[in-house]
């Protein structure tokens, strides 16, 4: 979905003045799927790479009233029409005979940081996941397309065998099993024998600067995109203060051009890190 609905935010004291949905945990059982042929018109269908493509102004009738909005989408593969639990309970719609996949931003902020300038994901890039849906790294994997790498790093045991599946369509998906709470990359570097370009971190734990930190020593090039989250701890009355608690890490000095955002349970930080020298001049974090 190309219009957001969580906004970045410039002052991190407006943080408890917003409040929307939360968009990184779901019930996939729960998710409507596509099988009671329900009716879409688009106005429009412009192509972004050869993978990936903008449904303008993508109306959905339910119940008599129209839902309407703009939505990254993919063409379906011949695999998923034949296996429709790789399409993760996305929906689809047919434009002009060619089947499209709607990418759900209900259930992945992906479709909301490719608007942003500062998270940049495209052809023939590495990009490195760690803990994030395997919905999302099938996301990824069509962005990068088979000249790029999608590095899938789990320690959920149900997500890495749900990629393991995927990757044998996929060949340019690569699943990690880990077991250390830090990610050490001792445990698979000699799997990702490259730099990469970009970074989605979606652990939610108290050691997210920690494994950034680990990740980027070993893996980053100089400059990178990232996107990555941290939980609001249970009965946190000020989130604007333990944000500037969890960004006070000596890593956020090699940050730029980042916007922060808000969810119900989270927040994320979305940027670029340049991993030597000095920053680039005037652009600067938007806390």
């Amino acid at each position: 979905m190309i219009t957001s609905p969580a906004a970045a935010i410039s002052n991190p004291e407006e943080i408890t003045n917003h409040k929307i949905p939360n968009l990184l945990e779901t019930n996939l059982e729960n998710s409507q799927k596509f099988e009671d042929e329900q009716e879409f018109t688009v106005e429009s269908v412009s192509s972004i790479s050869d993978r990936l493509f903008k449904l303008t102004s993508c109306t959905k009738q339910i119940a008599n009233d129209d839902e309407q909005d703009d939505f990254f989408a993919s063409i379906v593969n011949s695999f998923e029409e034949e296996d429709a639990d790789l399409l993760f309970g996305d929906e689809c719609c047919v434009v002009k005979g060619v089947k499209y996949r709607i990418w759900d931003w209900n259930r992945s902020q992906l479709p909301n940081f490719l608007d942003y300038e500062a998270f940049v994901v495209r052809k023939g890039f590495r990009i490195m996941c760690v803990e994030v849906l395997p919905v999302e790294v099938s996301y990824c994997s069509e962005i990068v397309e088979s000249s790029g790498k999608v590095y899938a790093l789990f320690r959920c045991v149900e997500h890495y065998e749900t990629c393991v599946k995927l990757a044998q369509k996929r060949t340019n998906i690569i699943p990690i099993l880990c077991h250390s709470k830090l990610y050490e990359p001792s445990e698979y570097e000699s799997l990702i024998m490259e730099r990469i370009d970009t970074l989605y971190l979606g652990v939610h734990t108290s050691y997210t600067m920690e494994i950034l930190q680990l990740i980027s020593n070993r893996f980053f090039k100089e400059d990178i995109s990232f996107a990555l989250f941290f939980k609001i701890p249970d009965g946190c009355t000020n989130v604007a203060s333990f944000a500037r608690y969890c960004l006070g890490h000596e890593q956020v000095k090699r940050f730029y051009s980042t916007s922060l955002w808000l969810l119900e349970e989270y927040f994320g930080v979305i940027g670029k890190h340049r991993l030597t020298g000095d920053i680039p001049k005037n652009s600067g974090n938007t806390w």
